[in-house]
């Protein structure tokens, strides 16, 4: 199961659409949650068709603000139980662990009271029966102060709430991967961020995934990371597979290229003859491609790691952010092509209290005891298992040759 999660603070910008679809593309999700849409339901229905998703649940929004809405692929897999103004609540069945297991999609509210009483309403459906159960969105809340850079110190009392919440109700918080925190105010004098988003479950849903993992996405033009959640353990992609690019068909060098290559250089059979000029044409192609350069790519790619180290800078300019958010606006235009093509690619699928207790924290232990990535000494976050190997043994190295290591 692949579950992505964002307060996109309303759909219809372009940069939300166009990363959303990217995020679709890289991750084909069985679900989509998006929270805090602002627009109602009709104005981006057309969504579930370009997410190739089958259904779709919204909560319309009061006012101005609010709204949220639950895409998914499958109607045998995904049954609507219930909706609030600030939840929507899903039975899914897995048929592969066969059983069903419940989703709070969650945008809670801004309002400490509010959100006391919608922490009310959730103890009372994870009350009935709701064992295995996952709750993932945005809370507007935090429960301790490292999960808060910025602004002034939150005493105690004031996440009281929330910790009672998740206490009571034996909920396991799922941790993450990537950049910690989840929302940024994106101003320039007293930038505060904070890990608003997450995914709490029960001690039920974490033993029918243990390998559950949480990545933080952080997205060009909006103050909240995406939450990718995957149930199985996210491989690594070792290789890149060749896919041809529309665009190519336009340059007078390609069609040289292929006109070259097509030529009858091997012996054999037709159909011996046919392959190994695709083979040999392929290998052309991607060298060809690799010398010259996708341009509009890189272009875009560049122009997000800025914004991104833009985004975690404690010296944020806004200024600075909004023009590279109009440059990328512009690159992902000149890119409509290639998204086309890659959009139908296909490659791409794929006891008692107290001993629940123990058993938690062991689980609990061994999630944070994982080395998913390193902070580098120019503080960049890196996942790379050569570059986290290679932080580690730069830093002991350091702290041994140190007279006065600490």
């Amino acid at each position: 199961m692949r579950l992505l999660t964002w307060n996109c603070q309303g759909i219809g910008g372009d940069l939300t659409v166009d990363n959303l679809l990217e995020q679709n593309r890289l991750h084909t999700p069985d679900i989509v949650v998006l929270l805090e849409t602002k627009n109602k339901s009709s104005r981006y229905g057309y969504l579930k068709k370009r997410l190739e998703l089958e259904y779709m649940h919204a909560v319309e929004p009061r006012s101005i603000g609010g709204g949220l809405c639950v895409f998914w692929r499958d109607a045998s897999q995904v049954t609507l139980v219930k909706s609030e103004d600030f939840v929507i609540e899903v039975k899914i069945w897995d048929e592969h662990k066969m059983c069903h297991w419940y989703l709070f999609a969650i945008y809670a509210s801004t309002d400490e009271k509010k959100r006391w009483d919608q922490w009310g309403y959730l103890s009372r459906r994870l009350g009935n029966n709701r064992g295995k159960s996952l709750l993932i969105g945005d809370f507007n809340d935090i429960l301790c102060n490292d999960e808060k850079e910025g602004g002034n110190y939150r005493p105690t009392s004031s996440m009281r709430d929330f910790r009672e919440f998740v206490a009571q109700n034996e909920l396991m918080d799922l941790g993450f991967v990537g950049y910690p925190f989840t929302w940024r105010n994106n101003q320039e004098a007293k930038p505060i961020q904070q890990r608003l988003d997450m995914g709490l479950a029960t001690m039920e849903w974490q033993d029918l995934y243990p390998e559950n993992t949480i990545r933080h996405v952080v997205l060009e033009g909006s103050d909240h990371a995406l939450l990718f959640l995957s149930t199985e353990k996210v491989k690594a992609w070792k290789g890149r597979k060749f896919s041809y690019d529309a665009r190519w068909s336009t340059t007078e060098e390609c069609r040289q290229l292929v006109v070259e290559e097509w030529r009858d250089k091997h012996g054999g059979s037709h159909a011996f003859r046919f392959c190994e000029k695709l083979k040999a044409l392929r290998h052309r192609l991607k060298d060809w491609y690799r010398g010259r350069g996708r341009n509009s790519k890189k272009v875009i790619e560049q122009l997000k790691e800025e914004i991104r180290t833009a985004y975690m800078s404690t010296e944020f300019a806004s200024e600075v952010v909004k023009m590279k958010e109009r440059e990328l606006r512009a690159a992902h235009r000149n890119e409509e092509a290639y998204w086309r093509v890659k959009s139908r690619a296909q490659w791409l699928k794929e006891g008692d209290k107290n001993s629940k207790f123990f058993h938690a924290q062991t689980l609990k232990r061994r999630r944070f005891n994982q080395i998913k990535g390193l902070e580098d000494v120019n503080g960049v976050w890196q996942e790379d298992e050569a570059a986290i190997s290679s932080i580690a043994t730069s830093y002991f190295e350091v702290l041994f040759k140190s007279s006065s290591p600490g």
